[in-house]
């Protein structure tokens, strides 16, 4: 897994986050406002979808333009490792990794993602435990392990 920090504020981010785009061959982009209001009707569906424990077969990018949100993953123990994800900060959770996402008790979360131009190979979840395992030691320096029956709204934020 990979973290980048590029605050909305800074005049470099925009910048910065084309580079990093091209130096990762992302081609497409989504932008989507996670919240009641922008979601309407749909908005109950997909954030059940989103907290549904999946995975994709390429990596899956997020860079937070407002609001805030909580990705789930799982680490190389299978145990649910919570990060909070604010405003800047850009995430890569790559292919195969078990995740979800939901957002915080002000239910607004505005993201954009990139693709890259070729999917990633679809890899099994054990060869996706070496990559977790990789970046876990980064991960469980912000974050502690949470249980599988914890409840959303009784995480306090680790930052």
């Amino acid at each position: 897994m990979l973290y980048y920090h590029f605050p909305p504020s800074s005049p470099s981010s925009s910048s910065d986050l084309e580079n990093l785009a091209e130096s990762r061959n992302y081609a497409h982009r989504d932008e989507i406002t996670v919240s009641p209001s922008a979601m309407g009707a749909a908005y109950e569906d997909k954030i059940k979808m989103f907290f549904d424990e999946h995975m994709h077969e390429d990596e899956e990018i997020r860079y937070i333009r407002d609001g805030h949100g909580f990705f789930d993953v799982r680490d190389a123990s299978d145990r649910w490792v919570r990060i909070r994800a604010e405003p800047g900060d850009l995430l890569v959770l790559p292919a195969g990794i078990y995740h979800r996402f939901t957002v915080d008790e002000a239910n607004v979360c505005g993201s954009c993602w990139s693709r890259p131009i070729e999917l990633a190979t679809r890899k099994n979840r054990k060869d996706m435990m070496t990559l977790t395992e990789a970046c876990k030691f980064l991960v469980h320096q912000r974050y502690p392990p949470i249980s599988d029956s914890a409840e959303v709204g009784s995480i306090e934020s680790q930052r």
